[in-house]
């Protein structure tokens, strides 16, 4: 959390302000861009957790200790809300009235929702990579590729 303080802190500071003009308007882009990028890029370390509790999960799984909904409902509370939830809420309130995007509720609470969804999607991607890997490079491999031929897609 403290790492995603400091790094909106840095974005708010390099963006601070942006007027409405042609400039202001081009920092904004530049900043969503930015934003994007860094959240789907920190949902990286999703993968290296879940191909170490692949195979335990396996061995508990066919032991009949749980079903695979209780694994999938306890992954999704123990990731999901720490680690994806909360520093897209702390980015947005700290990084949203610096760079100066408009200043009504409605606006800031879609782009907070919006940095939630592209968290979740980004980690449900890597978890769907990592599911069908047993080596944590090759899937933060797999997983960096897709994403840069994302950013190709999106500029």
């Amino acid at each position: 959390i403290m790492v995603t303080a400091v790094l909106a802190l840095i974005v708010g500071a390099i963006f601070f302000d942006a007027k409405n003009d042609q400039n202001g308007i081009q920092n904004r882009v530049g900043a969503l861009f930015f934003i994007t990028t860094n959240q789907c890029f920190s949902s990286v370390s999703a993968i290296e957790l879940f191909i170490v509790e692949k195979k335990i999960f396996i061995h508990e799984y066919i032991s009949g200790y749980y079903r695979l909904s209780a694994y999938f409902f306890s992954k999704l509370m123990a990731d999901l809300i720490p680690m994806r939830t909360l520093p897209s809420i702390i980015f947005t309130c700290v990084i949203y009235f610096m760079i100066g995007f408009k200043r009504t509720a409605e606006c800031f609470f879609i782009m907070m929702f919006t940095l939630m969804m592209i968290s979740y999607t980004a980690t449900s991607m890597a978890l769907a990579i990592a599911a069908g890997q047993d080596v944590v490079a090759v899937a933060n491999l797999l997983m960096t590729i897709s994403f840069v031929f994302m950013i190709n897609d999106w500029q």
